[in-house]
């Protein structure tokens, strides 16, 4: 019993593993991508570990089990020199789970990564989007005041007049791309 129980307890830890070079390959891969499929597989992963965590632990159970009926002495099948063996294979059932935990805990860490550098690359997008925006907002206010036929604006019937307003206002926009860029706003 103890040489199959040893047996499965060294098949997890090579399906452990396997896994944990599968993680480490996404967790790379998170940090150079932003692809919506990365975010799939980290599921799936986590997924893996909670299968393997739900197999673990009945195992846990069992080998704790065998392990307490040491001092009872109700169950005389297995030798009382024996139960060490079973003590150890409980021991690596303990470290299986938390080696499952850390894994998990990797894998967390991996998700808030990817969301963290969607949500830097969405700021930086509002970031242009925004200062597009301020540049053109005054300008648009200008054309607006311009645009409603007053016949008493005094600029109105100036022989430059139409010149002058188009250079203030490049002018205005010249001023506000110098001033964002002092400001390293962009």
């Amino acid at each position: 019993m103890y040489l199959l129980l040893d047996a499965v307890m060294e098949n997890f830890y090579i399906t452990i593993e396997a896994e944990e070079d599968k993680v480490e390959e996404l967790i790379n891969l998170s940090k150079t991508s932003t692809k919506p499929e990365i975010l799939e597989q980290i599921e799936k992963h986590r997924d893996n570990y909670n299968f393997l965590k739900r197999s673990i632990i009945p195992l846990r159970d069992s080998l704790y089990s065998i392990k307490s009926m040491k001092d009872d002495n109700v169950f005389n099948a297995i030798e009382h020199d024996n139960y060490s063996f079973f003590e150890r294979l409980h021991q690596k059932c303990l470290e299986l789970l938390e080696q499952i935990e850390y894994d998990m805990t990797t894998l967390d860490s991996a998700s808030s990564f990817y969301f963290s550098s969607q949500n830097h690359k969405m700021n930086e997008v509002m970031k242009t989007l925004t200062v597009v925006s301020v540049f053109f907002m005054p300008l648009t206010f200008i054309v607006g005041v311009y645009g409603m036929n007053f016949d008493n604006m005094p600029e109105l019937h100036w022989e430059y007049g139409y010149f002058i307003l188009i250079g203030f206002m490049v002018l205005l926009l010249l001023g506000m791309i110098y001033y964002f860029k002092k400001k390293n706003w962009y």
